[in-house]
């Protein structure tokens, strides 16, 4: 998992954005995912390592994205994935 950023060239800080990427088992390509969908699923934020289990929903623009989140280790084991 991985989260977007922006950084502010004036002070150098990093701003964590509202989207993310999903890395699924089995090499197929990253799966967008909004803020939104995490926090409907009842989560703050996502962690690398986390195991998920999602559908595959359809954004305004037609490209594909991540929904109905369920996080698979909620006793907070991460698996082999860093």
């Amino acid at each position: 998992m991985r989260w977007g950023c922006q950084r502010d060239a004036s002070n150098s800080s990093t701003q964590i954005a509202d989207y993310g990427f999903i890395a699924p088992d089995g090499g197929e390509s990253d799966v967008f995912v909004h803020i939104s969908a995490v926090e409907v699923a009842g989560m703050d934020t996502l962690v690398a390592g986390q195991l998920l289990a999602y559908d595959i929903g359809t954004a305004r623009d037609g490209r594909s994205k991540a929904i109905n989140l369920r996080l698979l280790n909620p006793d907070g084991h991460y698996g082999g994935r860093d």
